[in-house]
């Protein structure tokens, strides 16, 4: 329980002191990688579709590293 609670004030804290969009992206990406450590750690299987999903969450946070091109 408290290793949870810290680990919630700690991301409370960064989210304080981080723009919006890199905040957004970082929230959209910890799902993802919370499935990848429990598949590396736990030795988790996930379906074909979960990885598809993974790989476009990938592709968008990409983009919006990058930004527009133009």
């Amino acid at each position: 329980m408290f290793t949870l609670c810290l680990a919630y004030r700690l991301y409370g804290r960064g989210l304080r002191r981080t723009p919006v969009s890199v905040a957004t992206a970082l929230t959209m990406g910890e799902p993802a990688v919370a499935a990848v450590l429990g598949v590396a750690v736990l030795g988790e299987r996930l379906p074909a579709a979960s990885w598809c999903g993974l790989a476009v969450l990938a592709l968008g946070l990409v983009l919006l590293t990058v930004g527009p091109t133009a």
